[in-house]
């Protein structure tokens, strides 16, 4: 299993005028519209930026286009 964490990306948001998420894993950055977590998460508070994130360890993630949208399955 291997550790991933995401948060919501401020920056991505403001230049695709669309709420955006970014997923990381496998050293590795994913910007995504939407995330299906079936694994278990907690939070996680950081000192510095972004200050939240969502961690948890999962076998594998896939990453899912459809009608332009894109999304993480966390699995």
């Amino acid at each position: 299993m291997r550790v991933f964490w995401y948060h919501y990306n401020k920056p991505a948001t403001a230049k695709y005028k669309t709420p955006k998420l970014t997923v990381h894993y496998n050293k590795t950055c994913y910007i995504v519209d939407a995330i299906e977590c079936n694994v278990s998460t907690f939070s996680h508070n950081k000192k510095d930026q972004p200050r939240l994130v969502i961690k948890g360890k999962c076998n594998s993630i896939e990453i899912v286009e459809n009608s332009g949208k894109t999304k993480c399955i966390i699995k």
